[in-house]
Parts: C-alpha cells; sequence; structure tokens
C-alpha cells in the first residue's frame, strides 16, 4: 500500500485533472451513502470523528476518515484532520493511503472549479475570493484552470493575507 502525503498529491494531481476527474465521476454515477458522524467524549470540546465512503463499480472505494476538534486551534492545530483509504472495487485490497485533510481541500477547490465550468461565463477573467482560509489559494488556482483568470480580488478580515498571492497563482492583482 502505497502512503501519499501532500507534497505528491501537488506533484501528480493538477487542478485541471482532478476538476475532470471529478466531473466525469459524477457523469459515470459515483455511488456515495451519507456521511456517518459520532460525537467523541475528549477533553476538547466538540469532538466529532466522521466518516464518508464513495465507489464506482469494477474502479475504486473510497473512504475518508476525519476529526473535527474546534478547540485545536488553541494548541496551534487544525481543527479537522483526516485519511482518505484507496481501496480496488474488484478484491477490496487497499492500494493507497492519503494525506485526507489535503486531499479534501484540494477536491473541495476542484468541485468549486467544477460548479464555475457550468455557472460562469466562458470569458470570466476575474475573480472574487471571499475569505482567506486554508481553502483560498486552491480555490484561485483551481477556478484558474477553468476560465481565464487574469486578475483576483481577495477579501478577508486579515489584511496581511489578503495582500500575499497563492503560490503558482496566474493573478496579476490582490488586494
Amino acid at each position: 500500500m502505497r502512503l501519499i502525503g501532500a507534497a505528491e498529491l501537488d506533484a501528480c494531481l493538477t487542478w485541471r485533472s482532478l476538476t475532470e476527474s471529478l466531473r466525469q465521476a459524477y457523469r459515470r454515477g459515483t455511488t456515495a451513502p451519507p456521511r456517518t458522524d459520532y460525537e467523541i467524549p475528549a477533553e476538547m470540546p466538540d469532538g466529532r470523528l466522521a466518516m464518508a465512503a464513495a465507489w464506482e463499480d469494477r474502479r475504486h472505494i473510497g473512504v475518508r476518515v476525519a476529526t473535527f476538534f474546534a478547540g485545536n486551534t488553541e494548541v496551534d492545530k487544525p481543527a479537522s484532520m483526516g485519511v482518505f483509504l484507496l481501496l480496488s472495487a474488484k478484491t477490496g485490497q487497499p492500494l493507497a493511503l492519503i494525506d485526507g485533510q489535503h486531499l479534501t481541500r484540494r477536491c473541495a477547490a476542484a468541485l468549486s472549479a467544477l460548479a464555475s465550468s457550468y455557472l460562469s461565463r466562458n470569458d470570466a477573467s476575474r475573480l472574487l475570493m471571499v475569505g482567506t482560509g486554508a481553502l483560498s489559494a486552491g480555490l484561485v488556482l483551481a477556478h484558474a484552470e477553468v476560465r481565464p483568470i487574469k486578475e483576483v480580488v481577495v477579501w478577508g478580515r486579515d489584511p496581511r493575507k489578503a495582500e500575499s498571492p497563492p503560490t503558482t497563482s496566474p493573478a496579476t492583482c490582490f488586494s
């Protein structure tokens, strides 16, 4: 079984390929039952464990296991962490264990870009990013793969974060 971290995901999973893979998965009819959540009694308040699964016939099975601890920010840790387990749908064999936090961010951004490919004008070249959190840089980069983004305007509570462009951004303006 392969262990795949954030750096390897970034190296092999482009925004365009992820967006197109998600488009094809929706067209093929991936099965995704409702997510299961459990309250976890722990030292931190509001501890939760969430599990979600999805699969395609004779292809792959994916299972995401994530924890949510709102108080983690007080101990300098992310509120949400987890892993993604990829299994063979033919044999059930574990194929890969993937950094779930990073994969979730990338998939959320790619899903947003996929929606934009259907809902925004083909010539849209200006993007307004509301927020400067963990998803914002990926959202800008993913949207730039489906539209000819030339300008990005960022609104955020922290002006320093709003002025910092994401790495490898095609944007020319951050304000």
